[in-house]
């Protein structure tokens, strides 16, 4: 009978010797890479908003359309500092007490 390409028992792989062989396929990453993830992700889902926004505007193009974006950016100012920047802000802090290397994931809370 032919060998295996992997044979558990010739090759047990990274894990022998660990209590928990799951840990080793959980990928961790500094911290710094936790914050630019979710700084990235946080990015694309704005990004996403503002071109929905935009696809919205073309048939407004009437008197009212300069009032309605100024109204929407003023809004935008304020929900963005009082509301997303401390949101921001407490999450970074979150993200900060975690140990030094964890979970890819672990800014998802």
């Amino acid at each position: 009978m032919a060998a295996l390409a992997y044979d558990p028992i010739i090759h047990p792989g990274p894990w022998v010797g660990m209590t928990n062989p799951v840990k080793w396929y959980i990928p961790a990453l500094p911290k710094i890479w936790l914050i630019l993830i979710a700084g990235l992700a946080w990015s694309s889902i704005g990004l996403f908003l503002n071109l929905t926004a935009f696809a919205w505007l073309p048939p407004l193009i009437n008197s009212t359309m300069p009032i309605l974006i100024g109204i929407g950016l003023l809004l935008a100012l304020v929900i963005g500092f009082l509301g997303f920047s401390l949101l921001a802000k407490k999450n970074i802090q979150r993200i900060q007490r975690l140990p030094d290397k964890t979970w890819v994931f672990a800014f998802q809370e």
